[in-house]
Parts: structure tokens; C-alpha cells; sequence
């Protein structure tokens, strides 16, 4: 079997010492184990990586992971995030406390890059396509596809720490996984909506309002007078 790791090296949201203990046990179970620095990025740059075959992707909430791998089957993800070691080594068959020296260390992130893989991804499965993402974004994140399907096609052009469009969603489809907030971070929603109110009314409101007190810069809406 075939495992697929993400160590979330830039935000933290994976616990090291668990994702250590799990990989090494995974291991000495006879799985071939791959440990990536960060799975966002490879996605967001369609690495190689992705490419090949894995069983399962442990990482962070499934969510997440499915809008980012929507090819995977449904249930080819373990949530790494918020489960504990304990637990996911009761399913996936293995004994902690295991040691494997000669596992190989995480590969280095490369010191030139500089790109912090901050992006949205969407839940397809709550998704109606309302485009109110896409009319929001100021960053030119989002477009339509020749169908008219709202993608991200972009996710490099997103600003770092910035999830205002996931709280505009109506239908809470947008994820950004590396998000503390749920359930913008991938996080199973408790509601199966939010009233547009909620988004519109708030949030829209105090943007225009900061964007009108800035007279010389650039309008943030296509409709905002100049």
C-alpha cells in the first residue's frame, strides 16, 4: 500500500511527533510511506508527485482534500489534523512505537521559493455555481471554465491569510485548508448553508465603506464609482 503524507511545514497544522511516530510504524508495517513538506503546493503547481498512485493521502480534513484530489476515492483520506496517531494507526492496521531509523528525512523546502501556498479550493459537492466568489475576488484568482463552471485557476494571485471570499460563499463551498477557521478550513459545515445576508450584509458593507475612504486608490467592485 501506498501512503502519501503532508507535513504541513509552513502553517503547522500537523503534529510532528505524531506524523513521525505513524509514518515510522506505517513503515515497519511494509507500506511505502512518502512524506511531502507541504501537499497544498503540490497541488497548487500540479507536481510530478501527484501524478503516481497513492492508496491513501494522510493529511488534513478530508474536505480539503477532496476539492484539491476531486480523482480520489471518497474515502482515500485520513485527517491527520485533527485525529490522533492513536487512531489512525487503529485503522490503518499499524503498532506505534515502532522505530525506523532509516526512514528518510522530509525533503527540504527550496530556499528560492518564496511563494506561500495560501489559495482557495471548492467543495464541488455544495458548489451552485452562483459566482459570487468570482465577482468578489479582487485578485483574479477565480474564472468560469467553457461549461461555466467557477474554478481556481489562479491560486498563486490569492493574498496570503485572506479568506474573504469563502465567508461571501452562500454555501460555505469554499475551503482554504490551511485556514484555523472552520469551517473555511475544510471542516464538515454544521449548517447546510449560511443566509446571504450573513455575507453580504457584513463583510461586503465594510469593504466598500474602507474602499470609499481611499479616494485615490483603485475602485475594489466593478460597480464601485471611480
Amino acid at each position: 500500500m501506498r501512503l502519501l503524507f503532508c507535513a504541513c511545514r509552513l502553517y503547522h497544522h500537523i503534529d510532528s511527533d505524531a506524523l513521525d511516530a505513524l509514518t515510522a510504524a506505517c513503515c515497519v508495517q511494509g507500506y511505502e510511506v512518502t512524506v511531502v513538506p507541504d501537499l497544498c503546493r503540490l497541488a497548487a503547481q500540479r507536481d510530478q508527485k501527484l501524478a503516481e498512485s497513492y492508496d491513501l493521502i494522510i493529511a488534513c480534513h478530508p474536505r480539503a482534500i477532496r476539492a484539491m484530489f476531486p480523482d480520489f476515492p471518497a474515502n482515500s483520506f485520513y485527517n491527520l489534523r485533527t485525529d490522533s496517531a492513536a487512531e489512525l494507526a487503529e485503522s490503518l492496521g499499524v503498532r506505534l512505537g515502532d522505530k525506523m531509523s532509516e526512514f528518510d528525512e522530509i525533503e527540504e523546502l527550496p530556499d528560492q521559493e518564496t511563494w506561500i501556498p495560501w489559495f482557495p479550493v471548492i467543495d464541488m459537492e455544495r458548489c451552485v455555481n452562483c459566482g459570487k466568489c468570482l465577482d468578489f475576488c479582487m485578485f483574479g484568482v477565480y474564472t468560469r471554465d467553457s461549461s461555466g463552471q467557477v474554478q481556481v485557476t489562479s491560486p498563486a494571485n490569492c493574498k496570503t491569510d485572506c479568506p474573504a471570499c469563502a465567508r461571501m460563499c452562500p454555501r460555505q463551498a469554499i475551503i482554504f485548508p490551511k485556514a484555523k477557521e472552520e469551517p473555511i478550513n475544510g471542516a464538515e459545515p454544521t449548517t447546510a448553508a449560511r443566509p446571504a445576508a450573513d455575507n453580504a450584509g457584513g463583510l461586503l458593507a465594510r469593504l466598500r465603506s474602507r474602499n470609499a475612504a481611499k479616494p485615490s486608490a483603485p475602485p475594489l467592485f466593478k460597480d464601485d464609482p471611480p
